[in-house]
């Protein structure tokens, strides 16, 4: 049996296998995908499956439903090792983002199903990683509204953002949610990934970009990632997002100068203080954010009738000199 019969025919025993046998006989399909040439062709007949298995669809062109969700996880387990092969894997890009985001609400999903959502995840992260093209459908899927709840699928999440962002995808619709997730520190991986996202918009230009159904762009973020990456300079926390906050900085006041007087005035309520002899790197990048801002042109990002306090929290409140309350970042 030559090796493209010989993974046919273990697909085929798979896709029909009782869910007690489908463990064994995917770990010896993982075994034939060795080469490229096996990879492919256990790529083309699992999508084949995939596609003609007839889940339900729902909204954005994710599937509402799947069938089988423990044998869908295996596939996706047997389609990376195809991916690690070799295999030609643009082809399959678009059907597997259909399983990104199954359209419902997170609570009426199993923890199986759950767990295909974080496999898909990092089989698309793996597959920018490994310099896949990704079609323009398959784009516009994963930039769609959706939420996850698991951390893990969105670290893997924040990252497919990075890596687009990165080739020059306009991920500005994102802009706002990563904003959110870098402020809210949910896990450290989380937090870097999608500062890293943010700042790769920065150097792309998406803060450029117009809001749909608005007359404004994505400038209006700017005064939320400029006090929340001012904050994480604070000793308090690791030094790579310190490291990443002061760098998105630096590229954020060059290219929007209008950010500049907010960054020293966040710095100088935060008490984040010019080093006098920088030795690590994060105060050498300290010190060019510093010379950066001082010419700064008078102007600012901030709204009017908004103040910035000693504290940080998830909001800025506007002054309102009629009850006292003089506003502020709060924590």
């Amino acid at each position: 049996m030559s090796p493209k019969e010989n993974v046919e025919h273990i697909i085929q025993n798979f896709i029909v296998a009782e869910p007690e046998n489908c463990h064994s006989i995917k770990n010896n399909l993982i075994l034939a995908v060795n080469t490229p040439i096996a990879a492919t062709e256990a790529t083309s007949l699992l999508i084949s499956y995939i596609i003609n298995i007839g889940h339900e669809m729902g909204n954005n062109g994710f599937y509402k439903t799947v069938h089988s969700p423990e044998r869908m996880v295996m596939i996706l387990e047997v389609l990376h090792e195809c991916l690690t092969a070799g295999a030609d894997f643009e082809p399959v890009i678009s059907p597997i983002s259909r399983l990104l985001h199954l359209d419902r609400k997170e609570r009426e999903k199993s923890q199986t199903e759950l767990y295909l959502q974080y496999r898909v995840a990092a089989l698309l992260n793996e597959a920018l990683r490994m310099g896949i093209a990704f079609p323009k459908e398959a784009i516009n899927r994963i930039l769609s509204p959706h939420y996850f709840s698991d951390k893990q699928t969105k670290e893997y999440i924040c990252s497919i953002y990075w890596s687009l962002a990165e080739q020059g995808v306009d991920i500005s619709c994102k802009i706002n949610d990563l904003i959110t997730i870098f402020r809210n520190k949910e896990t450290p991986t989380l937090e870097n990934n999608s500062l890293s996202a943010l700042w790769a918009a920065v150097r792309k230009g998406f803060f450029d970009s117009h809001i749909p159904d608005s007359d404004k762009t994505c400038r209006v973020w700017l005064w939320h990632l400029v006090t929340t990456c001012t904050w994480k300079l604070k000793t308090k926390y690791e030094e790579i997002t310190r490291l990443g906050s002061v760098g998105c900085l630096i590229e954020t006041a060059r290219r929007y100068p209008q950010t500049q007087s907010l960054i020293l005035e966040c710095m100088e309520k935060w008490g984040i203080r010019e080093p006098k002899r920088p030795r690590t790197d994060f105060h050498h990048d300290l010190v060019v954010l510093f010379s950066l801002c001082k010419d700064n042109p008078g102007t600012t990002c901030l709204p009017a009738n908004y103040t910035i306090t000693k504290k940080l929290d998830s909001c800025i409140f506007p002054s309102d000199p009629k009850n006292g309350h003089t506003g502020g970042v709060k924590e």
